[in-house]
Parts: structure tokens; C-alpha cells; sequence
């Protein structure tokens, strides 16, 4: 079955084809270094939570707004594997007020206008064509022309 995306425009102007969150669940995530940091275990409203490893599992509340973009196969991340190891490694979601500090110091260091817009949707790389089978049914869409 083909996933189904909307088209949605956020806050820095870009525009693209979107797709929900819960459509990536059990994905891979990278980080901007192209280093695997794991999978998609569980997705909350402002985190995603990726394991990492098979025995001993490490886990990682990232926020949703460090999502960069989805290539139909990993989601990639704004950060370095080093910066999520060292900033988001809890057994536990953290609690939203720590979420708006985080976007807050990530817009400041680099120059980002991150915002909750992107709590809903996560942006496909342009020319993604996905073949999944859809655990929400997700038929929402606009045909980019």
C-alpha cells in the first residue's frame, strides 16, 4: 500500500510533502553525521523515543522538532549522534517544559525557528515514494503537481 502525504508549510517558508509520525514508527534514525542511532520504539506528542542495541538497550527521548527529514527509509536528524548521546539519554520521556527549553537553546545555537508545528508531521525528502503497509489507515492526501 502507498502511504498518502499532505503538503504543509511551516515557519522558515519551505513547503513540502509531510507524513504523519505514527507512519514512521519501527523506522531507523540517523544523525546529521550519518551515524544510525537506533529505532523508532515509541512516539509521544513533543518526543520520539529510539532504542539502541539488542541486549543492553540504551534509550532516547528526542525531541520532535530535531527531525530534519524522512527519506521513505531513515529519519534524519538536525544533530550529531555525539550531541543526542550526550543531551537526550533518559529511561524516561522527559516533561514538555524541558521540550520548550530545548527547542528554545536549539533555535538560539543554530539559528533555527523550530516550533510545535512539527509535532504533527515530519517532512519527506522531496521525491520520496513510500511502500508501506499503513498501521492508521492515513488516506489524507494532496498529489504534489
Amino acid at each position: 500500500m502507498l502511504i498518502k502525504y499532505d503538503i504543509m508549510e511551516n515557519e522558515e517558508g519551505t513547503s513540502g510533502p509531510t507524513i504523519l509520525w505514527e507512519e514512521i514508527e519501527d523506522k531507523n534514525v540517523k544523525s546529521v553525521d550519518g551515524e544510525k542511532l537506533g529505532k523508532i520504539e515509541k512516539i509521544s506528542q513533543n518526543h520520539i523515543m529510539v532504542e539502541e542495541g539488542l541486549v543492553k538497550k540504551k534509550r532516547f527521548w528526542i525531541p520532535k522538532f530535531l527531525a530534519d527529514v524522512y527519506d521513505g527509509k531513515d529519519l534524519w536528524l538536525d544533530i550529531t549522534k555525539e550531541e543526542i548521546k550526550q543531551q537526550y539519554y533518559y529511561d524516561e520521556e522527559p516533561a514538555s517544559s524541558a521540550y520548550d527549553l530545548d527547542m528554545g537553546e536549539f533555535n538560539t545555537k543554530y539559528g533555527k525557528n523550530k516550533s510545535k508545528a512539527s509535532n504533527e508531521k515530519i517532512r519527506l525528502k522531496e521525491g520520496t515514494k513510500l511502500e508501506t503497509n499503513s498501521k492508521k489507515g492515513y488516506k489524507n492526501v494532496r498529489d504534489l503537481k
